[in-house]
């Protein structure tokens, strides 16, 4: 049974919205409006929430009228229930939004099915002919990238009546369009292969090398790429050139990574403390650059992060459970959650900047309110 999880009067507990269910989060996301969130579990099903909320915190703060002092009202209301379906059996739906309403899935079958806020189920596309194994879905140009688990990617194109098909090399661990929808990037081990997909479909280029790919990440100008692999770091490459760096130092994963909304630096998990490199110090010779001081270390390692769409702040949650909200650069961070039973491994940050999502190893799914009053 899926329950509300008691969170009593917390930072957490007043500014979120949780729902403690029965199998871990493997992947979350906003859809495209920021009206709701879908959450791909463990055990096959998908769990949806909707953000408008009949007590938001913005609504519950009240300032003292003696010493200015703002606090939070706690709720009055228990939450509605969150929307669950199930879909397949022990093995988790690959998931993306898709459209300005809604998501797409991709299950063992084959099949494509979109969903609504709601929880309608919609078929998609035809079925493919192997488990769908990762979804991208490219905002510009309304493109969606399917890879299978036979090591193939399936390109549906918006107006092309029939998809296309990308033979690749290896497994393939992470798919990201550029921003502008024109290119593909495809991550298997060996080798991270860029493909043309405005007009005639190529491969434009090879980045090498690659191994045990994880996290994958084009940068907001779309002249950089950075890669998280389980072992070996992260990798970046400049893409006005053949210039990359290989930063391997990393005690743990770095299955998140995030560029800042600048594009000026790139954030990681898979340390003791958020990992900031600023590129304005990579001058193309290869050497290590220094990190940003952000937010503090600790004894836990960061499982993902999420950079705010407009401003040098970042979301981080760690293997302890714990999130905070940090400034790029600086040490001090707002502890949102403290320490608690599950590693926050899933985080996406809304792009109205209003909301952060969250999901645990442990079945914590929850939607946190950010009022603009936390960061004046």
């Amino acid at each position: 049974m899926d329950r509300m999880e008691a969170e009593d009067l917390s930072l957490f507990g007043l500014l979120g919205r949780s729902w403690q269910l029965d199998a871990p989060i493997a992947d979350l996301v906003f859809d495209q409006s920021d009206g709701a969130v879908a959450f791909a579990l463990a055990d096959g099903s998908v769990a949806i929430a909707k953000i408008k909320d009949r007590e938001p915190a913005s609504g519950r703060i009240r300032v003292s009228v003696e010493d200015g002092r703002s606090s939070i009202l706690p709720r009055s209301k228990p939450l509605p229930p969150i929307v669950r379906l199930s879909v397949q059996n022990d093995l988790p739906v690959a998931l993306t939004a898709y459209g300005k309403h809604g998501f797409v899935i991709g299950d063992s079958s084959g099949a494509l099915t979109s969903l609504t806020p709601g929880g309608e189920r919609t078929p998609f596309a035809r079925p493919l002919n192997a488990p769908i194994t990762t979804l991208a879905h490219a905002v510009a140009t309304g493109d969606l990238a399917c890879a299978t688990a036979d090591r193939k990617v399936v390109l549906i194109r918006r107006g092309q009546p029939e998809p296309a098909r990308l033979e690749v090399e290896g497994s393939i661990g992470a798919l990201a369009f550029s921003p502008d929808g024109n290119q593909l990037a495809v991550a298997c081990e060996g080798s991270v292969t860029l493909w043309d997909t405005a007009k005639h479909l190529e491969k434009r280029r090879e980045l090498t090398p690659c191994e045990q790919p994880a996290s994958l990440a084009w940068s907001p100008d779309q002249s950089a790429l950075a890669l998280g692999q389980q072992k070996g770091g992260i990798r970046i490459w400049r893409l006005d050139g053949t210039d990359a760096i290989s930063l391997a130092d990393y005690p743990a994963p770095v299955r998140s990574l995030a560029w800042s909304a600048s594009g000026e630096q790139l954030v990681t998990g898979g340390a003791f403390r958020i990992i900031v490199w600023p590129l304005d110090q990579w001058h193309g010779n290869g050497l290590h650059p220094t990190s940003l001081t952000t937010g503090r270390p600790g004894l836990a390692t960061v499982e993902a992060v999420a950079a705010h769409p407009a401003h040098p702040l970042t979301a981080a949650g760690y293997e302890n459970g714990m999130l905070i909200v940090a400034q790029v650069g600086r040490p001090d961070e707002l502890v949102i959650r403290a320490e608690g039973r599950g590693a926050i491994d899933k985080i996406a940050w809304s792009t109205n900047a209003g909301f952060i999502a969250i999901g645990s190893d442990q079945g914590l799914a929850s939607i946190v309110e950010l009022p603009q009053q936390l960061f004046k």
